[in-house]
């Protein structure tokens, strides 16, 4: 929420509204989605009525504040207002939580606090969403402490937990009803939470009545002729799962949607993981032993793994499978694979970042760190991240540009002024689609002489036509190069010289390659037959610019 105004909301008892007033509150509402199991795994037999009853009885929320993720010092959480504790049931099917002894690991549903933290300074709201992610809902019946037990938890580590707004958060009181604590409860801390706060919910159980908000389950619904929602068949299930792109869906979605007992029907378990690899933490214990199904959730997401049985966990071909689609699959293996040097480097060569969870001697492997630093994230591409023993190696880095040539973006001084590194840096500056970002990084990032060095601007465009955008003002009016550019990437157009967006030629190459390039050409070709007929045969949709 930096820089961003807020509203203040306050709660007129007489009315029973929230009144808002615009403020620089550093206010922050977190939305946990704690779907991670953690801890000891409960029974039946461990809680008492009273905890069956209503687990809040047994439960905490525990803050886990980390401020060293946040980038200015001295933050502190000085308020809490508690808006929804993640367990108590609603109308919704999305909210609740509570144990059924007839499932496999007893619980059902997710926790999913609301909580608003107001801190002592405005922030970066992503970075203080990661130094919060980390709590949890701790589950401890009164059997289980009198034994010396392990407690339960629920925590995030997927980071699904998300900062939303005052509208979002009135959505979701309004489809919480009953169950919604208004107004909310407020903690203070007088001189600031800067670690750790556990809070038990016993303390809420008064403070929201969601019993008043739902149909009795012995009557009908005024609204509807029967409170029992009928299940969807297999056919529809698959169809919706389906409307999800990507390699996951929308989680939950089969927990709330399907019948339960669908999670022992393997034949539908493997269509619904073949369409959504979320579909594999629907599936019942034993279909995750399943070495044929583990495969299939794994090859679509990696960190299915996670979810795998213990056993297929330590099956080196799962696990092959599973770093290869994603790196940080690698957690969730057996630790034996942490120290499998193949292992490692594909789960590194797919995902640099994996490299947090090798065997510590590969953290200084050069050929490791090698895979591992070109293939991370351009935001973590840093020296920080390297062993002493590579931070200074000149040869490492023209290794590592030579197949990425974005990592000049976080090289020293020195090196953004070898010309030779910059060569190597602009002609293996590879683009990266849908992420306009990293268009023409390696140009960009190079000392500036080297703007104006006409061979290694030819060089970059020809490379990567975005680049054109990062070149002295009189290349973007020399025609070979922009010729070459919009030859590369058709709408580099955009950023070569008026006169130019005029020359028929160019204007022909950069349509031809593509289509939607014409927005960015002289309007009178949009009159143009033989250039509108271009673009539109390259991208349809180039026909909504055309007045033939």
């Amino acid at each position: 929420m930096l820089g961003w105004l807020w509203f203040a909301r306050i709660w007129d008892k007489g009315n029973g509204a929230y009144l808002e007033m615009t403020s620089e509150i550093n206010k922050y509402i977190v939305h946990f989605e704690l779907s991670s199991v953690d801890g000891d795994l409960l029974t039946n037999a461990d809680f008492n009525n009273l905890e069956r009853k209503d687990l809040r009885n047994c439960s905490s929320l525990n803050i886990c504040f980390e401020p060293e993720e946040i980038s200015i010092s001295d933050v502190k959480i000085t308020k809490m207002l508690i808006h929804y504790d993640g367990l108590t049931d609603s109308p919704q099917d999305y909210f609740g939580f509570e144990y059924e002894h007839d499932l496999d690991k007893g619980f059902k549903g997710s926790p999913s606090p609301i909580v608003t933290f107001e801190l002592n300074k405005e922030v970066d709201p992503d970075e203080f969403r990661k130094s919060i992610w980390m709590s949890s809902i701790c589950i401890f019946p009164e059997k289980v402490r009198e034994r010396n037990g392990e407690a339960a938890f629920q925590q995030d580590n997927n980071g699904y937990t998300s900062i939303i707004d005052g509208d979002s958060l009135d959505e979701y009181i309004s489809q919480l009803a009953g169950a919604a604590i208004v107004p909310p409860k407020e903690i203070s801390f007088p001189d600031g939470l800067d670690g750790y706060f556990e809070f038990e919910l016993k303390e809420l159980i008064r403070l929201n009545k969601p019993s008043q908000n739902k149909p009795s389950q012995n009557k009908p619904s005024q609204n509807k002729p029967s409170q029992r929602k009928s299940k969807k068949t297999t056919e529809q299930l698959l169809r919706e799962l389906e409307k999800y792109p990507g390699s996951f869906g929308d989680f939950g979605f089969l927990k709330r949607e399907a019948d339960k007992s669908l999670k022992s029907d393997r034949e539908f378990i493997l269509a619904a993981i073949k369409i959504s690899a979320d579909s594999f933490m629907f599936a019942s214990q034993n279909l995750r032993s399943d070495r044929e199904i583990a495969l299939a959730a794994v090859s679509r997401w990696g960190p299915s793994l996670e979810y795998a049985d213990k056993e297929l966990k330590s099956d080196r071909e799962i696990v092959l499978a599973a770093v290869s689609q994603d790196g940080l699959a690698l957690e969730f293996a057996c630790q034996k694979f942490q120290y499998d040097r193949e292992i490692v480097l594909a789960a590194v060569s797919q995902r640099g970042d994996a490299l947090q969870y090798a065997y510590k001697p590969f953290k200084s492997d050069r050929e490791i760190v090698l895979a591992a630093f070109i293939n991370r994230h351009y935001l973590q591409l840093s020296p920080m991240y390297l062993p002493a023993n590579l931070k200074s190696d000149r040869d490492f880095f023209f290794a590592a540009v030579r197949q990425n040539g974005k990592i000049i973006s976080c090289v020293s001084k020195e090196l953004k002024s070898d010309r030779e590194f910059v060569l190597a840096a602009v002609m293996n500056d590879h683009d990266t689609p849908n992420d306009s970002y990293y268009d023409g990084i390696a140009l960009k990032y190079a000392d500036k002489k080297f703007k104006s060095d006409r061979e290694l601007v030819l060089a970059a465009v020809s490379q990567l036509g975005s680049a054109l955008k990062y070149a002295d003002k009189k290349f973007k009016s020399d025609r070979e190069i922009v010729l070459a550019a919009v030859n590369q990437l058709g709408s580099a157009l955009q950023f070569a010289d008026k006169e130019l967006k005029s020359d028929r030629e160019i204007v022909l190459a950069a349509v031809s390659q593509d289509g939607s390039a014409l927005q960015f050409a002289c309007k009178k070709f949009n009159s143009d037959r033989e250039i509108v007929l271009a673009a539109v045969s390259q991208n349809g949709s180039a026909q909504a610019m055309a007045n033939l």
